[in-house]
């Protein structure tokens, strides 16, 4: 690759050790230039340029294409380090906009942004927090005594999607904050949220700002710079993980999400709580309790319900709604938030105490711009879609109860 102009010096190093790592590839197999990579990767010349001269930090698409042009698999590792050239990218132009970082605009493409106050927060979501936390008394009792007993081990909590593991999480989080600890709320659903909260909590607990940019320009290492903070913590402190279903992004360089050395560790100082969809103890190792939480049983969803649409009908009828949602909390809470809007008639003037409305009466309220699965032959628009009937209130509609209502669409539509 010699007809290349040096990578750019100025750049982080993240972004240099990528452009870097892409040239000595390509070189090896036979690539001379720009042009010559251009021609057989299909990409245009300025994207190639971009990605090999370490002045922008190239996406993932890009990376790939140059990978397989080499007939290499793009792999985590190579995702990872992708990543991290993006991130430091985006810290290094936010520097360069504040005017703290020297050399010229590394941005010549665009104009400078106009800056905005930061919205970035490590503080836990009290507000999506239920009335009560249904179902999980055993757990939740469990996870009190690590808060203060058993801190050293990291609790992984793991289920499947929306089955409640953020409500349980945030539960544990109201109770340490009422109990003095520090709580930091970090989401790990994109590596730059882990990154960007990870900083964040560096700040919150007095790292110099002089530390915090060594650090996070490659000088020295975040992670451990973070945790040597967490561990020296003179407040008792709860950190949540949340949305880690991707768990290598939680790693050390050339480590594991489990090995001790990465974004997440246990610590005497605090506890550390992780959600996501992986419960395998192996990818968590030793220092980690892996804690399954379950969808809710009839009776537990029932009281979801109530919680969040009121004493609306029969609790038999509630039960009966909530097994057929399959006990998940977060369609339980959206059944019982669009069960109060009007999503269905028996006609313009249907009587008092008329039956349950049909296929051919209801009418969804909303429909998704997506296609409805099928399940037997027959469509379901299921609670996150389309609006569940509710009770209507106008002179002259009908006033089933709430929980007949939800019972006769799912009856009539089948549930998922």
């Amino acid at each position: 690759m010699n007809e290349l102009k040096p990578v750019e010096p100025q750049a982080p190093e993240e972004m240099r050790a990528l452009a870097m790592g892409l040239r000595r590839l390509l070189g090896k197999h036979g690539f001379s230039g720009v042009r010559d990579v251009s021609g057989t990767c299909g990409l245009s010349r300025t994207t190639v340029s971009d990605a090999l001269g370490g002045s922008r930090a190239p996406s993932w698409s890009t990376v790939s294409a140059l990978l397989k042009c080499c007939r290499v698999q793009p792999d985590a590792a190579w995702r990872r380090a992708q990543e991290d050239a993006k991130a430091a990218e985006r810290e290094w132009r936010r520097r360069t906009r504040a005017g703290d970082a020297s050399g010229p605009d590394p941005s010549p493409h665009t104009a400078p942004a106009t800056a905005v106050p930061g919205t970035f927060t490590v503080r836990a979501p009290y507000g999506e927090l239920p009335p009560r936390v249904r179902g999980r008394d055993g757990l939740m009792a469990e996870l009190q005594r690590a808060l203060t007993a058993d801190r050293d081990r990291i609790q992984v909590l793991y289920g499947l999607g929306d089955c409640g593991k953020t409500t349980v999480a945030l539960g544990l989080a109201r109770l340490a904050k009422d109990q003095g600890h520090q709580v930091f709320w970090l989401s790990a659903a994109t590596r730059d949220s882990l990154v960007t909260g990870m900083r964040q909590v560096a700040r919150d607990l007095g790292v110099p700002e002089p530390r915090i940019e060594e650090a996070w320009s490659g000088r020295a290492s975040a992670t451990d710079l973070v945790w040597h903070a967490l561990d020296g913590a003179q407040r008792p402190w709860l950190l949540v993980v949340d949305n880690v279903d991707e768990p290598g992004r939680t790693a050390s360089l050339h480590g594991s999400p489990g090995d001790g050395t990465g974004w997440i560790r246990p610590s005497g100082a605090g506890l550390t709580v992780v959600t996501t969809r992986i419960g395998n103890p192996a990818m968590w190792g030793g220092e980690a309790t892996c804690r399954p939480v379950d969808v809710l049983s009839p009776e537990d969803g029932a009281e979801v319900l109530v919680d969040f649409a009121g004493n609306a009908g029969p609790m038999a009828d509630a039960r009966a709604l909530a097994r057929r949602l399959g006990g998940m909390p977060l369609a339980l809470k959206l059944d019982s938030r669009t069960g109060t809007r009007p999503g269905c008639s028996s006609g313009p003037s249907s009587p008092r105490g008329s039956k349950p409305p049909t296929r051919r009466t209801c009418r969804p309220a909303r429909r998704s711009a997506r296609k409805p699965r099928q399940r037997s032959g027959r469509e379901w628009p299921g609670p996150t879609n389309w609006g569940v009937p509710g009770i209507w209130t106008r002179p002259g509609t009908s006033t089933t109860p709430f929980w007949a209502l939800c019972v006769a669409w799912t009856s009539t539509f089948g549930a998922p």
